[in-house]
């Protein structure tokens, strides 16, 4: 994928999205799209991932993540930010 094709995002989720598989369950949904990245979890309780790919495929992740988690999520924050170069996705702790 091109640099021009190659979108980055990171996302905060809020709720009871720790302890629940948040982590893996969004790992294995990134690698499935074929997105690189990193999934966190933050001291305030909440869970931060950052992805890089197409924008369709982030989009995609998005969707997935808010489906499977819909019960547990009460907040979300998307910020587009600059490509970190991940080769990979994983959790990071």
């Amino acid at each position: 994928m091109g640099p021009k094709n190659l979108h980055c995002v990171k996302s905060i989720y809020y709720g009871r999205v720790q302890g629940v598989g948040f982590r893996q369950t969004v790992v294995d949904l990134a690698r499935q799209q074929f997105l690189s990245g990193r999934v966190k979890n933050l001291d305030d309780g909440s869970v931060e991932f950052t992805a890089e790919g197409s924008k369709e495929k982030i989009d995609s992740l998005l969707r997935l993540i808010e489906n499977k988690f819909s019960k547990n999520i009460t907040g979300l924050n998307t910020t587009i930010i600059s490509p970190r170069g991940y080769v990979d996705f994983k959790v990071e702790y």
